[in-house]
């Protein structure tokens, strides 16, 4: 069931208990109306009764006296008298008839216990016996159906109105959350173009706000995926190139001399020329040593060498040491607290390529003489790790441009699910702050775990 349906039900109902309850304070008031009505009226009868009975004896035509009685009563709309002798005859006065008709289940709903007052007659006549004064409630029944009637029609006739404003209004009012349900399925579908119209009420000028700031950032979060997985497709072709060059240039070349170095051999020792041998076997190790490095360089930018074997926080150990061999001018201060086991298969790779791009960056642009180095727990409630490289060298004229190194750094962070922050120190220099979240870790263990079973 739709909103506008709930609601509106909501309402009918609340329409239907309040009519309900109206109707049964009406009948309530009704009824004591009727009874009050029916009693004053044989009350008032009863008076004028005993009355004319009281005079009979001093009277010289009590027959008469008593039969104009019983006229008076004529057209009474209450009462009716009712005058008994011997049981032979009876005279009775006529009710008022008024027009229109009532329901007889509506007077029995109404009315009180039949009433009637008994009059004893004294002995002025032999064949009069006594005065019967009967109530009867159906002109008072008539007069409350003729006023009730007329009063739940104009109640239904509310209702009805109501109903119809309140259908036209929650129509109007459910519109936005159509409009809202329409966009959001535009979203699901990666359609991040729908926005929200800004007009209403308050509240929904403020939803239609926020939605549309999320509208425009998942929409430049679309655009920034796609410029980062075409940055990624040149960075893949521009790795592999390298990579292809430096075998073809490095590789190549010592592979023609280990094989012209291994001729050679092969013709000195079929010539007799073993003195020659000695040499030539030191040149093709020369070659192979040359090749054993380009290549363990060439696996260092693939996958860093020792990063398995020895761990995270090894594995960073060795690639300071290798700059401070390298440059013994520049201080190198670090603080890695790193649990024995590391962070995990994701982001022991993802912290190493941070903090390598990271001094490889101020080392060949900011001529810095510190960098220091910090790869610890964040603070906060989400269980994070924070690395950071900071130099205090130049810094940057255009901190915002990101060059290759430092774009592949962003993709790892993001596919991490982690944040990464640069630009100059107020101090001076440049730095490099990447947020990883431990849960990483928790879904790389999970996967394993379902790999493994």
């Amino acid at each position: 069931m739709t909103l506008r349906m709930r609601l509106i039900g909501s309402v009918a109902v609340g329409l239907a208990i309040s009519v309900a309850f109206g109707a049964a304070l009406t009948w309530m008031a009704a009824r004591n109306s009727v009874a009050t009505e029916l009693t004053a009226a044989l009350a008032v009868g009863e008076q004028t009764a005993r009355a004319t009975v009281d005079r009979l004896q001093r009277s010289t035509e009590p027959r008469n006296d008593l039969l104009r009685l019983i006229a008076t009563f004529d057209r009474d709309r209450h009462l009716r008298a009712v005058l008994r002798g011997d049981g032979s005859w009876e005279f009775a006065s006529t009710l008022a008839t008024e027009e229109g008709d009532v329901p007889e289940w509506f007077v029995r709903a109404i009315a009180p216990e039949p009433k009637e007052v008994l009059i004893r007659l004294p002995d002025v006549d032999p064949l009069l016996r006594e005065i019967v004064l009967e109530a009867d409630p159906r002109n008072e029944a008539l007069e409350v159906w003729n006023s009730s009637r007329e009063a739940l029609l104009n109640t239904a006739a509310a209702c009805l109105l109501t109903s119809l404003l309140m259908w036209w209004t929650l129509r109007r009012a459910v519109r936005p959350f159509t409009a809202l349900s329409g966009a959001l399925g535009s979203i699901r579908s990666g359609r991040y173009q729908a926005r929200l119209d800004l007009d209403g009420p308050t509240e929904l000028k403020h939803l239609s706000s926020v939605f549309n700031r999320m509208a425009a950032e998942l929409e430049e979060m679309q655009l920034q995926n796609r410029d980062l997985n075409e940055q990624l497709l040149t960075l893949q072709e521009r790795e592999r190139a390298d990579l292809a060059r430096d075998l073809h240039d490095e590789i190549g070349p010592f592979l023609l001399a280990v094989n012209i170095d291994a001729t050679a051999i092969a013709t000195a020792e079929r010539e007799g020329r073993v003195s020659e041998i000695p040499e030539l076997v030191g040149s093709v190790r020369d070659s192979v040593a040359h090749m054993q490095r380009h290549l363990r360089a060439a696996l260092n930018r693939l996958r860093p060498i020792g990063l398995e074997e020895f761990g995270l926080a090894q594995a960073i150990d060795n690639l300071l040491e290798f700059w401070r061999r390298r440059h013994p001018d520049i201080e190198f201060a670090d603080r890695i607290e790193i649990d024995a086991d590391g962070f995990g298969a994701i982001l022991d790779p993802t912290v190493f390529r941070i903090v390598q791009e990271g001094l490889s960056n101020a080392l060949r642009h900011a001529r810095p003489t510190r960098i220091s180095i910090t790869v610890a727990r964040a603070p906060g409630d989400e269980e994070a790790i924070s690395v950071v490289v900071a130099d205090n060298g130049e810094g940057s004229d255009r901190p915002a441009t990101l060059g290759f190194g430092l774009t592949g750094m962003r993709e790892r962070v993001a596919a991490a699910g982690g944040k990464l922050t640069l630009g100059n120190r107020s101090g001076g220099g440049f730095a490099i702050s990447a947020w990883l979240p431990l849960r990483m870790r928790q879904r790389a263990a999970g996967d394993a775990l379902g790999i493994a079973s």
